[in-house]
Parts: C-alpha cells; structure tokens; sequence
C-alpha cells in the first residue's frame, strides 16, 4: 500500500479554477484571441477605450457633417437666387 497515489487535491483545485468564471465570449473572447490582453478584465479596459474612441469620432464626424461651408451659402448679391443654371437651359 505505500505506493498508493491520491489526486483529490488537483481535481478539487482544477474543478474550483472551472467553476470561478465562465468562459468569455462575443467581443471580450475576441480581444482575448487576438493576444491584445491577458485576462478579461484587460479585454474589458481594450472595449471600453475603443468605444470611447468611436464615440468621440462620431461626435466630431457628426459637427463636421453639419457645418454649413462658405459654397453651400447662397449669395445675398442676386436677391437670394442661387447662381446654378437650369438643367433643360443651354449654355
């Protein structure tokens, strides 16, 4: 009997590992294969500085969008008629 092994103790430490977390998915599984983090807590600060940069990019693509530029104007000097011609005139 001396030559008896007993592995209680690393299925016991393997199945607690198991049983902590559930694996991760969607996005934050993506981060984790691509290497960009170690742990899922790195993959959540990766998602949350890029939907920070994304919100701030559409900010700024959304006022540029907006800003009415000098040729969108219509000139005061003709009454407020714009100076494109007619599409059916002849040039």
């Amino acid at each position: 009997m001396p030559n008896v092994e007993f592995s209680e103790e690393r299925a016991y430490s393997n199945a607690l590992d198991m049983r902590g977390r559930p694996p991760a998915k969607g996005l934050r599984a993506l981060v984790l294969r691509l290497g960009l983090a170690k742990d899922e807590t790195g993959a959540d600060i990766i998602l949350s500085g890029v939907a920070i940069l994304a919100t701030i990019l559409a900010v700024i693509v959304f006022f540029y969008s907006t800003r009415i530029t000098p040729t969108q104007r219509i000139p005061t000097d003709t009454g407020g008629v714009p100076l494109a011609p007619n599409p059916g005139s002849q040039l």
